[in-house]
């Protein structure tokens, strides 16, 4: 299994998020949309995991504590690639979030649950394969910041079926 362990969004955040998404599709010559119901902010990617681990990754999160809590999306970045970038949506520097992944990783790799304790980027990916025939600048596409509140973490299954990608929230942990 393919699993993640993400913020997901209530509606009018992910409609935030969608107008903004808009103004990168406009401007660009080849995209591949995230679509709207996709929209998360990853905050552990687990890969692949065998049926036997679901269990203890379900009680990590059960056990994490936390409070509901306030993200400012503020900017747009994106990662540059030969086959297109990949463009996102990124919060504000949030300390209650950096704890509440470290606490994450570090439970997961106390477990031997998780390895790869990549760098941390906290965004909501918009779109990859990105190619403009313009310079496309970040402020065009986020004229004003907005922000959301979360009052929940989920454990996600990310699989493929028929050459498309899909998520199924798995557990979800409310504070």
């Amino acid at each position: 299994m393919r699993l993640f362990i993400a913020i997901t969004f209530n509606q009018e955040t992910r409609k935030k998020i969608h107008t903004v998404q808009q103004r990168l599709i406009q401007r660009a010559t080849r995209v591949s949309p995230v679509p709207p119901e996709q929209f998360h902010l990853t905050l552990v990617f687990l890969g692949e995991i065998d049926k036997q681990q679901l269990s203890p990754v379900k009680k990590v999160i059960a056990e994490t504590d936390f409070s509901p809590m306030k993200l400012l999306f503020d900017h747009v970045g994106r990662f540059q690639r030969k086959s297109g970038d990949i463009w996102w949506l990124g919060t504000a520097e949030h300390d209650t979030l950096n704890s509440l992944r470290a606490h994450l990783v570090s439970q997961l790799v106390q477990r031997e649950l998780l390895v790869n304790k990549t760098a941390f980027t906290p965004h909501v990916t918009l779109a990859r394969h990105v190619l403009t025939e313009e310079a496309v600048l970040p402020c065009d596409l986020l004229t004003t910041g907005f922000s959301t509140v979360i009052t929940s973490i989920s454990l996600i299954h990310s699989a493929n079926i028929a050459g498309k990608t899909t998520y199924t929230e798995i557990f979800r942990k409310t504070p």
